[in-house]
């Protein structure tokens, strides 16, 4: 006679030996207590890293209020065309173009959102890339890396890696995307998907991923337009694109639901027409930061996630850059 299967109480606590995390039971799946405060300075704190002309500029924000963005000290080496990641302490920095001279890097950075300061060598990634995916996509654990360039826009590769954020070190090979997302692709994640998207290769080809696993990415819908270099971020439930570039800078603003696979839907607009600004996220806002509107810019714009309707003014940053990387303490792969 087999036993009756084993029923899981609800609050139920566990210790995840595999990620050293403390886990409860919701009913339908283990998830993490989250015991790290992201309120800094009255909340969320979100970093923007390098850029055009290839700055050393790192600055911050406050998400859940608005005005300029504040400085917070320089890279090891100036960047643009960068990826980047975070999770709740640390803010990363990926590849790009360090100079004219030299196109491509393998080089991760890091700092630490709770204090100020320059950044720390962290590890390298097994290839050199730039024109790589824009965004942030990761849980508390672990950070990607997907697809981008290996020189030039039509030298695209379609390899991802990861790294942990603990632990300094060489990222890992993760998997593939079916579609080369370079010269502008986008990323976002919940706590558990990794979704890609766009890019001058891929057309409006949306893929996801499981963050946790290793493996190939699967088709999950069609953006509303053949985008590339939107500044895109996300909530625990849904990702937005705002703004990009087809065959000219675009306004647009499109969201998909994160937990569900389809076709992005319209949003909004941002004033701005403008692409290669970057995205950042607390669980309410989706900031836009930067970005080329036929010049290099310092805006922030900002959008409620949950509602539809068009980007508000923010501030400035402390740099007038596109191609950079911002990242959050409190954005959507974290729970």
């Amino acid at each position: 006679m087999s036993k009756p299967p084993v029923v899981i109480p609800l609050g139920a606590m566990r210790f995840n030996s595999d990620s050293q995390k403390l886990e409860y039971w919701n009913g339908l799946k283990w998830r993490q207590v989250i015991t790290f405060s992201p309120d800094l300075n009255g909340g969320g704190r979100g970093i923007n890293m390098g850029g055009t002309n290839y700055v050393n500029v790192i600055d911050y924000v406050t998400i859940s209020t608005s005005g300029n963005a504040t400085d917070f000290g320089d890279l090891i080496t100036g960047s643009n065309l960068v990826s980047g990641g975070s999770s709740s302490t640390r803010s990363f920095i990926y590849g790009g173009r360090l100079s004219p001279g030299t196109p491509k890097s393998n080089h991760i950075e890091y700092v630490t959102f709770s204090s100020t300061g320059n950044s720390t060598d962290f590890g390298d990634f097994p290839k050199t890339f730039n024109y790589g995916c824009i965004g942030n996509l990761g849980n508390a654990t672990r950070g990607m890396q997907c697809a981008g360039s290996q020189g030039s826009p039509a030298d695209v590769d379609e390899e991802m890696y990861y790294i942990t954020y603990a632990s300094a070190g060489n990222a890992n090979d993760f998997g593939d995307t079916s579609s080369n997302h370079s010269d502008g692709g986008n990323v976002l994640s919940s706590s558990t998907r990794g979704v890609i998207a766009g890019g001058s290769n891929a057309g409006n080809v949306i893929e996801y991923i499981t963050i946790a696993t290793t493996g190939n990415a699967f088709d999950f819908g069609d953006m509303t337009t053949i985008n590339q270099g939107a500044g895109s971020s996300a909530n625990s439930t849904r990702g937005v694109f705002i703004a990009g570039y087809i065959a000219a800078n675009i306004n647009t603003i499109e969201y998909v639901t994160i937990s569900t696979t389809g076709n992005a839907v319209n949003f909004g607009e941002v004033a701005d027409a403008r692409r290669w600004g970057a995205g950042m996220a607390s669980p309410t806002r989706a900031l836009l930061c930067g970005g080329y509107s036929g010049a290099y810019i310092n805006t922030i714009d900002y959008i409620e996630i949950s509602t539809g309707g068009d980007a508000v003014d923010f501030g400035d940053l402390v740099a007038e850059v596109a191609g950079l990387t911002s990242n959050s303490n409190c954005h959507g792969g974290l729970g």
